[in-house]
């Protein structure tokens, strides 16, 4: 389970009653190369979609004066890191605290399809679209935590601080320093 400032858990958006719930998910692999260093690339997506009817009877902008749609907003999310991970702690403790660093890359985009009409009952209805993408990337720092269940199996949290490098949109920048936060298991192939 993953839930970052960018791909929070439940209803998106909050404010609309048709708005469906999201739950980010993650996957991560990586490669270790001494019982402390380990290194892992990792991608978190979640998604949405709603329906949405406008009617506005007192549209000046309007020929006629009224104005009804008829859309169906979709949204999708994609974080990914890499990240170098030290064991703090002994790397045989079955308690671990890891130190992380990386750089990561926030994506998120959609669309918006429908139709738009200025006489009731979209009896003159136009079809409109439009999308959106935006990319922010980020370095990240922070701290994970894993606890041994048997020699494959590992619960594990992730805490991490991300710093907006650049982005393709002005607004993202603004919001510089986010955090992330991951929860899962995690499948050790080989021996220790």
């Amino acid at each position: 389970m993953y839930s970052s400032y960018y791909q929070k858990i439940g209803k998106y958006p909050p404010e609309y009653v048709s708005s469906q719930f999201r739950l980010p998910v993650q996957l991560t692999a990586g490669y270790q190369f001494t019982p402390r260093l380990a290194v892992q690339a990792s991608a978190a997506y979640s998604g949405t979609s709603r329906d949405l009817f406008t009617v506005n009877s007192n549209n000046p902008a309007s020929p006629t004066g009224y104005t009804e749609g008829s859309f169906t907003f979709t949204a999708r999310s994609i974080s990914a890191a890499a990240l170098a991970r030290y064991t703090v702690t002994s790397p045989t403790a079955r308690l671990r605290v890891d130190a992380l660093g990386g750089a990561g890359l926030e994506h998120s985009g959609g669309n918006s399809r429908g139709t738009i009409s200025t006489r009731p009952f979209g009896q003159d209805a136009q079809p409109v679209e439009s999308h959106y993408s935006k990319n922010i990337l980020t370095a990240t720092l922070g701290a994970g935590l894993r606890y041994s269940l048997n020699p494959h199996f590992e619960l594990t949290y992730d805490f991490t601080v991300n710093r907006a490098l650049t982005s393709d949109t002005r607004d993202y920048i603004t919001r510089s320093l986010t955090t992330a936060h991951g929860l899962g298991v995690r499948y050790r192939f080989g021996s220790r």
